[in-house]
């Protein structure tokens, strides 16, 4: 029995790799002839895979951000660009605040 749901999942790797969506994969899937049992297990794999690859996507966005805040702030505060002052102020913040929020909603959408 384990062989056999290891091969599945190779299968839902496999479908999961052609990017087709759920209701497709679904019926890709009982093309196949799978047990009920395995198609539910293919699926919740399938979707714990998207949702990982998603808050990793998130995760970088966040640290992206994070960084260009920092940045933005210590350029502001040692004023190493005078003549850039309000666009480093105003607008490196806004642009950081927005990459993190970004990374955010991937990560607890």
């Amino acid at each position: 029995m384990k062989d056999n749901t290891g091969a599945d999942l190779n299968l839902c790797y496999e479908l999961l790799a052609s990017g087709i969506d759920a209701g497709a994969l679904e019926e890709e899937l009982r093309k196949r002839a799978l047990s009920a049992d395995s198609i539910a297990e293919c699926l919740k794999e399938i979707r714990r895979r998207r949702n990982a690859k998603r808050q990793f996507t998130g995760f970088i966005y966040m640290g992206m951000g994070a960084f260009l805040g920092f940045l933005s702030c210590l350029l502001t505060v040692i004023q190493a660009f005078p003549q850039f002052h309000d666009f480093i102020f105003y607008g490196l913040t806004v642009i950081a605040i927005l990459v993190v929020f970004a990374g955010l909603y991937l990560v607890f959408e």
